[in-house]
């Protein structure tokens, strides 16, 4: 029996046909460039529902031909809240093709490989009175997959831009063994020269 389709895997296939449709579309070379993330986050996961934070990190691209970029990001988010202590990092590396050469806002779409290391801390409230102080609950995980997304500069200068950027993200998950996905939303400031 065939498995049937999610949504995600529709989204993954769309993306990469129309990077692979791209080839022949105007778009515009530009030099390497620098971007500082210090983003409101939104992450949804089938497995952990809806969660907001904020994520800051860095990211830098260097132009390969044409209108493609190889990218290199990194993202970090750190919360607490009701004893439960939270800290994510990310690592993205991916292939960007953008679009709308000359044009003050220039979309664009991109696929790549991500890692995330997640750690949770958890306070535990002790009923045996020989351990004190209690020892925290502790929950690391680690995921590796590919995402695929899109978005859209806006020209604020010469060398500067506002970007939005979503990504979906695909991964085997350590919490339910399962494939799961998650989308970022992210906006950043970027430098180039």
């Amino acid at each position: 029996m065939r498995e049937p389709v999610r949504h995600g895997q529709f989204g993954i296939v769309a993306v990469v046909a129309l990077l692979a449709l791209a080839g022949r579309v105007e778009a515009q070379t530009e030099g390497v460039e620098l971007s500082l993330l210090f983003a409101p986050e939104a992450t949804y996961s089938s497995a952990e529902g809806l969660d907001t934070g904020t994520s800051w990190g860095l990211g830098a691209g260097v132009p390969l031909r044409s209108a493609w970029t190889l990218e290199a990001r990194g993202l970090f988010s750190h919360q607490e809240a009701s004893g439960i202590s939270f800290e994510r990092r990310t690592l993205d590396l991916g292939l960007r093709r953008s679009f709308a050469a000359g044009a003050g806002w220039r979309p664009f779409l991109q696929l790549g490989a991500r890692q995330r290391a997640t750690e949770i801390e958890r306070e535990v409230v002790c009923l045996d009175s020989f351990q004190f102080p209690c020892p925290a609950d502790r929950e690391k995980r680690d995921e590796v997959g590919a995402f695929v997304g899109g978005g859209v500069d806006w020209r604020l200068a010469p060398r500067w831009a506002l970007r939005l950027d979503g990504r979906l993200f695909l991964y085997e998950s350590d919490l339910t063994g399962d494939f799961e996905e998650d989308t970022d939303l992210t906006l950043g400031l970027v430098f180039r020269f």
